[in-house]
């Protein structure tokens, strides 16, 4: 049995093979040269066969997976604020408040390109009384627009311009947040996502208004005002309108 053991061993060498050697007392490794003093009763397992020499193999460096970043901007001033929300980017871009931002005196356009978030970060965005803007908004959304940060953004009543604080022709989702103006929102052939907030009307004028596009108003939002939504045939054209939640107080009529 010893002799047959010998031979065995001596044509695994021969072969260049590496093979590992199980004893009562637990796993060896056989590699080439090394004699190993077998006893009755060990088992031989081949478990992969090997080419006999050194080959170098040279080091490469681990390729790193590229993602598509998130670019962040903070913004303290009006003119940082436009600068940011009227550049196109390429990328998902976080616009950031650092501080309270006044002084908007014409109206900011949120275009395409990638998607935007208007973090305002518990901050306010308000109108300078010498506002002049097309048809008195104040930030005209026509790409992909979310607001978010539990801010507010406020403008004037109907003789005090802006009217509108958010107007829509693109995608626009409102996460919370304070709104508050003549007409706080106003969708335009557009497609708006409301999933929180708090929209004040602040004089006669609705307090959400859409010539066109789909609405869709979710979670808990707080709509208040005199007429809370003027859509659909009021401006000459259909409006999809969904609403699964929310708080309504008007003092003339919701529609």
């Amino acid at each position: 049995m010893k002799r047959s053991l010998a031979i065995l061993l001596a044509l695994l060498m021969n072969l260049n093979t590496a093979s590992a050697v199980f004893a009562e007392d637990g796993v060896e490794t056989v590699t080439d040269g090394q004699e190993v003093v077998l006893s009755e009763g060990t088992e031989i397992l081949l478990t992969e066969k090997r080419t006999s020499g050194t080959e170098e193999v040279p080091y490469e460096e681990p390729v790193e997976e590229v993602r598509p970043g998130l670019e962040e901007i903070e913004v303290s001033t009006a003119d940082d604020l436009r600068t940011a929300l009227e550049t196109v980017h390429e990328t998902v871009t976080t616009v950031r408040l650092t501080e309270n931002v006044s002084g908007i005196e014409a109206t900011i356009t949120v275009s395409g390109g990638a998607p935007v978030i208007l973090d305002l970060n518990g901050h306010s965005i308000t109108a300078a009384d010498t506002f002049i803007g097309a048809n008195s908004w104040l930030i005209l959304n026509t790409g992909t627009l979310t607001v978010t940060g539990n801010g507010s953004l406020t403008v004037g009543t109907a003789e005090d311009k802006p009217v509108i604080a958010l107007i829509n022709t693109g995608n626009l989702t409102i996460e919370n947040g304070t709104f508050r103006g003549a007409m706080p929102v106003f969708c335009d052939n557009g497609t708006v996502t409301i999933q929180g907030g708090t929209f004040e009307g602040i004089s006669d004028v609705e307090t959400f208004g859409a010539c066109g596009g789909t609405i869709v108003i979710e979670g808990n939002p707080e709509f208040t005002g005199s007429t809370l939504f003027r859509i659909g045939s009021v401006y000459d054209n259909p409006v999809n309108l969904t609403i699964e939640g929310g708080t309504y107080t008007a003092s003339s009529g919701l529609f």
